[in-house]
Order: structure tokens, then C-alpha cells, then sequence
């Protein structure tokens, strides 16, 4: 049987949320972090990733972005 995370439990544990800077992305950090968990933020734009942590409050202490941005990645369709 496993142990779930309990209130005592989450101070060790990160939630790497994606779509982060905003809708349901965003208020899911609100969420966990309110739980005690730390965050990673993820998402393809950096600059409104970033802002998304700052407005989380004193909470942002416990968040931290992480880029997300995948495009570069995938090949141009029809350059092979």
C-alpha cells in the first residue's frame, strides 16, 4: 500500500505544472503551493511564465519557471 502525500508530507515534494502562466495552468500552482508543494512552472513563454510567478505573491518563493518551448525541436515540414 502507498502512502499519499499528506500536509506533513509535500515540503520535499516539486509538481512541475505545464501551461503555467495562465487559466487553469496557473491557478493549478495556486493550488499546490497552497498545499505546501514547491512548483516547477512550465511554459513556452518565458517572460509571461516569470510573471505568473511573481503575482503568485509570497508564494512565489516556492516556484520557480522552467522554459517549455518545444518548436524548435520539431523539423520544418518539408525541409527533408
Amino acid at each position: 500500500m502507498s502512502k499519499r502525500a499528506g500536509p506533513a508530507r509535500t515540503g520535499d515534494r516539486v509538481a512541475v505544472v505545464t501551461g503555467a502562466n495562465r487559466g487553469l495552468g496557473l491557478e493549478t500552482c495556486r493550488q499546490l503551493l497552497a498545499c505546501g508543494l514547491r512548483v516547477a512552472m512550465a511554459g513556452r513563454d518565458e517572460d509571461a511564465t516569470e510573471r505568473a510567478r511573481r503575482s503568485l505573491g509570497a508564494d512565489s518563493e516556492r516556484a520557480m519557471t522552467v522554459p517549455m518551448d518545444a518548436l524548435p525541436l520539431v523539423p520544418a515540414v518539408g525541409s527533408q
